[in-house]
């Protein structure tokens, strides 16, 4: 669902919009940096000291040429874009005598491609990417926006991933007026500064959700999404006693310390009736994001004999079962509550705006086994050899189906994938399908040995196969409702602390809990109790992984439950050494600092994703995986890979 269905569109850089002037110089820079580049492979080649001399020579030129033009060409970018942004006149979008073709790129349809009326497969050019290598120029974009093809362009929103990739997404300005209030449910940026702003970043956050991959309810289900069978309840949250590794902010000293800790159990969680649905998804609504989990709340309050009224995060009373409610959704899924005065302005703003609910993520019937990464390795700093040639079976075995068995020669071809759509299958799959004895063509035969090498460079990076699946993380939901219908304020649920119920692991006593990216020693040993429990069995019944309320599970594994998935891993002989490493192992606790709101402006922007831009968190994650393959990992390792993950943490 959803990854089946796209749009093209097209992604530039910020060089698209220079100005004559701007090009010039570019072209300038551009042909030192070709220079510089051709030198450097020649030097590479050549064994003669003088002419590596001699190359050593015009290397330095041209990179000192370079530099000029670099500065040159940057103060010329700043002096035109001040110019722009006081004078109020837009760049242009110039591609020139480039090929627009090769900026092609496809995108999964969402809110945003719907409102808009951009078809699937159809070529768009009302959206539009820019990848920003120029934050002054990006500044001039930011307030003025852009012409192409005398259209106006302005910026609508990046989400976490673009900013991490420095991108920005631009949209046709007249199509965002027309849709506007459609994907952003009656508010504005006015509104929300009115009632005291939001934090810019989270507010393009929660704006892009719009434009994250969807299929319409309707799709799936088969019936129209009605607004009018949901209500928001408050989170459930309770005290849990946590051991942890406390990481001061002021002087890196790291204490072990034993407290009370709040802990939001249905941060992002919602419920949905198992009547609609009877597997878990997440859901997408203009500023509601997060997971909704199966659960047959109907069923708990008849056979508890409790009412069914509950009160919704602004104090209104409803009946569950008299209003036929279908979802229960939480308050930490309605991201910007605090900006309507009730539910049911809500509501009436969903439906007079003609406002969709898209789903993404279904849970899968048959969930495949899936890989773990080098930095779930690099914790086990204690693996025998015996222990880590078990561990290599798996991939092995499967190095030697490509081989000797000729169905799993095709799988690896994705000609029997789970996609049977010829339309999203490349030619020479569908050709495999119809006539398999192409096989032995030479052609196909050097396609099957690249994807040989490729398989065996993954399993050299420590992307080995093993037995487990990446499945969603849902708290005791019997506990959450035990607390919304019973009134329990301590309640007891069916898990205890230590245990989680996992269906499709049933015959397996121990798992282990994984979660990317994976820094510190985080492995989830827990006891697998769904065969043991009949209430388990009654209650829990979809291909989750349930976790109890006690547990200080999401403070090991750092996750919310708005649709995070764990690896979760049944192998006992991983199990067993991932145990062994945990011995002594705590969660990490540190002093992190929560953003003001602010009011949403074009500087308030710019600030916030240029700032976003500036993040290293790679270059931390990877002085992290050299601490863990320095030799011996002792006590004093252990403290700098904590100290590094509050450093991470804090940059995040």
């Amino acid at each position: 669902m959803a990854l089946d269905k796209q749009i093209h569109l097209y992604s530039i850089d910020t060089s698209r919009f220079y100005n004559d002037a701007e090009f010039e110089i570019s072209k300038k820079k551009m042909k030192a940096t070709y220079i510089v580049n051709g030198l450097k492979e020649k030097r590479k080649k050549e064994k003669n000291d003088l002419k590596i001399k001699f190359y050593d020579r015009w290397i330095k030129i041209f990179n000192a040429c370079k530099t000029i033009y670099s500065e040159e060409l940057t103060g010329k970018i700043q002096s035109n874009s001040d110019k722009n942004i006081a004078n109020g006149i837009p760049r242009m979008l110039d591609y020139r005598d480039s090929n627009k073709d090769n900026f092609l790129v496809s995108e999964f349809t969402s809110s945003v491609t719907r409102s808009f009326g951009i078809k699937e497969d159809q070529i768009t050019e009302d959206i539009i990417i820019v990848r920003v290598y120029y934050v002054e120029l990006f500044k001039d974009l930011l307030t003025n926006g852009f012409i192409y093809d005398n259209k106006k362009y302005i910026y609508y929103s990046s989400s976490a991933g673009q900013i991490r990739t420095k991108k920005a997404v631009f949209v046709n300005e007249e199509k965002w007026n027309e849709s506007k209030n459609r994907l952003m449910c009656g508010l504005s940026e006015e509104i929300i500064n009115s009632k005291g702003g939001c934090n810019t970043n989270k507010f393009l956050a929660y704006t892009s959700l719009s434009n994250s991959a969807t299929d319409l309810w309707k799709d799936v289900f088969k019936h129209e999404f009605d607004i009018n069978k949901c209500i928001v309840v408050d989170d459930f949250e309770t005290m849990v006693n946590t051991t942890y590794d406390h990481v001061s902010s002021e002087d890196f000293s790291i204490n072990r310390v034993t407290k009370d800790s709040l802990i939001p159990h249905m941060d992002g969680c919602g419920l949905i009736s198992s009547k609609i649905s009877n597997k878990n998804f997440m859901i997408r609504m203009p500023w509601v994001k997060g997971l909704l989990a199966s659960f047959d709340f109907n069923k708990f309050i008849e056979l508890n004999k409790c009412s069914s009224v509950v009160v919704d995060i602004y104090g209104i009373s409803h009946d569950v079962v008299k209003e036929d409610i279908e979802i229960i959704l939480t308050k930490s899924q309605f991201k910007m509550y605090k900006y309507y005065d009730s539910w049911e302005q809500y509501k009436l703003m969903f439906i007079e705006y003609q406002c969709e609910c898209g789903i993404c993520n279904l849970e899968e019937n048959n969930i495949k086994n899936s890989r773990i990464n080098y930095q779930m390795l690099q914790t086990l700093t204690d693996i025998k050899k015996e222990e880590m040639s078990e561990l290599l079976k798996p991939s092995n075995a499967n190095i030697k189906k490509l081989s000797n068995d000729f169905n799993h020669i095709l799988k690896s071809f994705g000609v029997n994938g789970q996609c049977n759509n010829k339309r999203y299958k490349s030619n020479l799959q569908n050709a495999l399908n119809l006539y398999p004895e192409l096989m032995q063509d030479p052609y196909v035969k050097d396609t099957l040995y690249d994807i040989k090498r490729a398989l065996l460079k993954r399993y050299k990076g420590g992307k080995l196969e093993v037995d487990g699946k990446y499945i969603f993380i849902i708290p005791d939901l019997y506990a959450f409702c035990e607390w919304l219908f019973l009134g329990e304020q301590n309640p007891k649920g069916i898990i205890e602390n230590g245990n989680v119920s996992c269906k499709i692991y049933k015959d397996k006593k121990k798992l282990d809990l994984l979660r990317a990216p994976h820094l510190y020693r985080e492995h989830a040993i827990r006891s697998n109790i769904y065969n043991e429990s009949e209430m388990c069995q009654e209650w829990f019944v979809t291909n989750a992984i349930y976790v109890s309320i006690n547990d200080p599970i999401s403070k090991i594994l750092v996750f919310d439950v708005d649709g995070d998935k764990s690896l979760v891993v049944s192998d006992e002989n991983f199990v067993k050494i991932a145990e062994r490493n945990m011995k002594g192992i705590v969660p990490l606790l540190y002093d992190l600092k929560k953003s003001d709101p602010s009011l949403i402006t074009v500087d308030s922007k710019y600030q916030g994703l240029t700032s976003a831009f500036k993040a290293n968190i790679g270059t931390i994650s990877n002085n992290i995986t050299k601490v863990w393959n320095s030799g011996l990992v002792g006590e004093k390792e252990l403290d700098i890979v904590k100290w590094l993950c509050a450093m991470n943490n804090a940059e995040i």
